[in-house]
């Protein structure tokens, strides 16, 4: 999380995350693209989640073996996180942590819209990776999707694909991965996000439309195997040192 995020959702983000469509896909997708890019296993790799908010992303980076550190801002996000992950949490921001220690992979799950010095953001993430350590990124997509939403969760920018790869090329990274993700939703999203506030995406949603949203998802995930997706709500990046 971030500095601009409200603390007031962090109650309602523990309360749904588990289960809610949103959440749980976008493990799923990280989860996927851990495997495609990343050699397992992962029992002896390191990895630093940056705005690990609520933990629910660490959780599931445990599951798979890593060695987790989580760092946020928000100290109401680590209590949660703290029940829910083994990992070591630091309440710290990027631009003040300083550590002798490498990672093998750093994270940063929809994070860097909320930092207006991005490109410093993307330095220290260099800087804090084992050599040929890995970056992966999931910021939204395209500045013509902004809303109330955006506004409401303290974002400063939704990215165009060739602004964070130049960003990402000027800091010394190379392009592994890059995708959109929230691609067959693209439509519904326009609509929905931009007539409803933050909170509204957080509620508990009816049991049959949150399995039907699930497996749209899922449907996603099989197609984006064979298919390229050239636009969605979200860009998903995998870059190296």
């Amino acid at each position: 999380m971030s500095q601009t995020y409200p603390s007031s959702l962090y109650q309602m983000i523990a309360s749904v995350e588990d289960h809610h469509f949103w959440f749980t896909a976008r493990n799923t997708m990280i989860t996927s693209l851990i495997h495609a890019t990343i050699s397992s296993p992962y029992t002896s790799k390191t990895f630093l989640e940056i705005g690990c908010g609520t933990g629910i992303v660490m959780a599931t980076l445990e599951k798979l073996g890593f060695i987790t550190t989580g760092l946020d801002v928000n100290e109401k996000a680590l209590s949660y996180a703290a029940k829910r992950t083994h990992g070591k949490l630091i309440r710290q921001s990027i631009f003040r942590y300083t550590s002798a220690k490498r990672y093998d992979v750093v994270g940063a799950f929809d994070v860097l819209e909320h930092i207006r010095d991005d490109k410093g953001f993307l330095q220290a993430c260099y800087r804090l990776l084992t050599v040929n350590g890995y970056l992966l990124l999931t910021v939204p997509a395209g500045r013509d999707m902004w809303s109330l939403v955006d506004t409401q969760s303290g974002h400063v920018r939704r990215y165009e694909y060739e602004e964070l790869l130049e960003k990402l090329h000027s800091t010394g990274f190379k392009i592994v991965r890059q995708s959109y993700w929230n691609s067959l939703l693209l439509p519904f999203y326009r609509v929905w996000h931009n007539k409803k506030e933050v909170a509204a995406h957080l509620q508990k949603m009816p049991p049959i439309i949150n399995m039907v949203l699930k497996w749209l998802f899922h449907v996603e995930l099989l197609l984006s195997r064979f298919i390229r997706f050239y636009n969605g709500a979200t860009m998903v990046v995998c870059a190296q040192k």
